[in-house]
């Protein structure tokens, strides 16, 4: 009877060492998975692709006053504003003004770093066309097209012309930098 007592005692032993041994582990994985995913700048996934350029246009419309009716551009209208093939950009958000300012959102995910630069490019050329196009229209929105703010990131580019080009930069830089 002591013989099955003690056999019993020795192998719970056993198999409590092996529990231990076993949540020692899981703990030191766990602790490696959490290093891998979460330790981290506040940067390192944006070139991951984890910005969310929905929620950068919704906070650029939320928190900037602009002067006219903001709405989505509509896709088959998107040659007439940007130069480049849209194939380029994985995800894009272009949102202008009703025609009276020249107001404007876009923000495109690329492809690559390549295809950023080239719509980085087209964002230029549609600064200096709408310079050209309200130079004798409406001369007083040449003054939101001084410094717009565009920036590129990765393959991450965003434009926003507005009234208040500090806030608008605050805001991309939050996401795009």
């Amino acid at each position: 009877m002591k013989q099955t007592t003690y056999n019993r005692h020795h192998r719970a032993r056993q198999i409590a060492r092996f529990l231990a041994l076993l949540m020692a582990v899981i703990m030191v994985l766990g602790s490696f998975a959490l290093l891998l995913t979460g330790c981290g700048s506040a940067d390192s996934g944006k070139a991951a692709g984890s910005v969310d350029l929905a929620a950068l246009k919704d906070e650029l419309l939320a928190d900037i006053s602009f002067e006219s009716e903001m709405t989505p551009l509509d896709d088959a209208l998107f040659d007439r504003y940007y130069s480049f093939d849209p194939s380029l950009a994985v995800e894009k958000y272009v949102v202008v003004s009703n025609g009276w300012t020249v107001e404007e959102i876009a923000l495109f995910q690329a492809a690559d770093e390549t295809a950023a630069k080239t719509i980085e490019a087209a964002m230029q050329e549609r600064v200096e066309n709408q310079k050209k196009a309200f130079e004798d229209y409406v001369p007083a929105e040449l003054t939101k097209l001084q410094s717009p703010v565009i920036v590129r990131s990765g393959v991450y580019v965003g434009m926003c012309i507005s009234g208040d080009d500090s806030k608008a930069q605050e805001i991309m830089d939050q996401y795009l930098k």
